[in-house]
């Protein structure tokens, strides 16, 4: 009988915990229009006012430099680049925001593990950053929103809303048939997104499985370890 009571006890426990998971507000009350997340679990992003913003634990408090951008990336060390108002590429340093050399111009950005930039250029087209200039990613692919694995295989939302990953026979549909607007890879190199309903889905190695919470967002960004973070359709700053 009192292992019957433990075990009973245990399932209560677990579902208990199971059923305490939400999505939970980041504390401070910042708004925001596009999110990333360093290798540290920092959450950054580009506020309503355009401004770059990281979260110090308790509140948002803005990168010094006063840029400007809509929209972000930050590399595993900790530093953000942004695609400027004005469409250019930009390194946040220690001597304040640096563009990038090649004179690129941009609609969306990511960081690979190297600390690669990688952007949708404003052609719709992909584009690398080779260490001195913009690079186009070889299969002709076009895009909407781009995010690339810490080993470098970019995935992007197509101008189709479809869902590719870059590999070395060109752009591949990951299965399942989704759509999306924004996309993130986390650390094991799975694929998140903003599907077309804003419903947050990953993918599971064969489909699409909507993310438990129920969760609304416009665009979203994951740590490393699988916690996705996201800018909610109010335009506040959530983590599960």
């Amino acid at each position: 009988m009192k292992r019957m009571a433990m075990c009973l006890m245990i399932v209560f426990l677990l579902t208990s915990y199971a059923n305490s998971a939400e999505w939970v507000k980041l504390s401070g009350g910042g708004k925001g229009k596009d999110i990333a997340v360093d290798g540290r679990g920092q959450a950054w992003v580009i506020g309503t006012d355009n401004k770059i913003y990281f979260h110090n634990g308790s509140t948002w408090q803005e990168y010094p430099g006063r840029g400007l951008g809509l929209a972000i990336s930050v590399s595993q060390d900790g530093h953000p680049f942004v695609i400027g108002t004005d469409g250019g590429i930009y390194r946040g340093t220690s001597n304040g925001w640096v563009e990038l050399s090649g004179g690129g111009k941009g609609k969306d950005i990511a960081v690979d593990g190297r600390g690669q930039a990688w952007v949708i250029g404003t052609d719709n087209k992909i584009y690398f950053h080779n260490g001195s200039t913009w690079q186009e990613y070889p299969g002709r692919g076009l895009g909407l929103a781009i995010s690339v694995s810490q080993d470098g295989h970019p995935f992007v939302i197509g101008t189709d809303g479809g869902i590719y990953r870059g590999t070395s026979n060109g752009w591949v549909e990951l299965s399942g048939g989704g759509k999306g607007k924004d996309i993130a890879v986390d650390g094991r190199g799975q694929a998140w997104v903003i599907g077309t309903d804003n419903k947050i889905y990953f993918h599971n190695g064969s489909t699409w499985q909507e993310y438990p919470g129920r969760g609304l967002g416009l665009a979203i960004s994951v740590s490393q370890d699988g916690h996705p973070f996201v800018i909610g359709t109010d335009s506040a700053i959530y983590r599960y």
